[in-house]
């Protein structure tokens, strides 16, 4: 699939959420997942010298603490991913959706440097390329109709 023909022109800057939930590499497991709770959120991006370390979802909750029975005083580093995936935010979105494909990954922060400047999921991102596909499908069915 040629990502270009879909997003045409459209940075990561322009869709991500830029007010990103962090929490220190020196949290606790308990620590994360109430901030997490408190904010309504899949993920959180832990922070050591103001730049980003490492991710944890949902998923590694489940996987890496409720099913073990992990300690909830462990530290937050115990079960992140690391090194992080992420993309700079004048890539564009295309950049971003092959990024998350060949990944295998859902959330996506978004650097300038070594800063975090925001976040950017699948969600922010499949809206655009529907739009696209839509458009494309419209042209396709135009096409076929006037060679009938």
């Amino acid at each position: 699939m040629n990502t270009e023909l879909l997003v045409k022109n459209s940075t990561i800057e322009k869709i991500m959420v830029k007010e990103v939930v962090t929490i220190s590499s020196h949290a606790s497991l308990l620590e994360a997942a109430k901030k997490m709770d408190e904010n309504d959120i899949g993920c959180i991006i832990i922070i050591e010298d103001n730049s980003p370390v490492g991710i944890v979802t949902e998923k590694d909750f489940l996987k890496k603490v409720i099913a073990r029975q992990r300690d909830l005083n462990d530290s937050i580093t115990s079960i992140m991913t690391t090194p992080i995936i992420s993309i700079d935010k004048n890539s564009d979105l295309g950049d971003a959706a092959a990024l998350m494909i060949k990944k295998g990954i859902r959330r996506l922060p978004v650097v300038e440097g070594s800063r975090l400047v925001g976040i950017v999921t699948i969600r922010d991102v499949l809206p655009h390329y529907i739009d696209d596909l839509i458009q494309t499908l419209d042209n396709i069915t135009e096409m076929l109709m006037k060679l009938r």
